[in-house]
């Protein structure tokens, strides 16, 4: 998947700026928060490659501004985000592993 396929995602965070998008435990994140924290974590996923290629990346976060920002930055990167949830039992974690 090219990553520029996300560009009207990337714009409609942009349009909203400063405006309140997630309340979490931590803090308050506005839009423009979410999409610097989104490609940050699709930076660090490239590594210098353009494009993921559709890759699983499978991802362990608890709810909040971090689960969010790695879902998008994975979505950005041109990967297929593989949420897996904290209450997850070890066997089952590692069979999606």
């Amino acid at each position: 998947m090219d990553p520029s396929n996300f560009a009207p995602m990337i714009r409609a965070l942009s349009g909203h700026g400063d405006r309140i998008a997630l309340i979490d435990d931590l803090g308050k994140y506005t839009f423009f928060d979410l999409l610097l924290r989104s490609k940050s974590v699709a930076h660090r996923l490239l590594s210098g490659r353009s494009d993921l290629e559709e890759a699983r990346v499978v991802f362990l976060v608890p709810p909040g501004v971090d689960y969010v920002s790695t879902m998008l930055g994975i979505w950005l990167a041109g990967g297929i985000a593989v949420p897996l949830g904290l209450q997850y039992p070890a066997a089952e974690l590692d069979y999606f592993l």
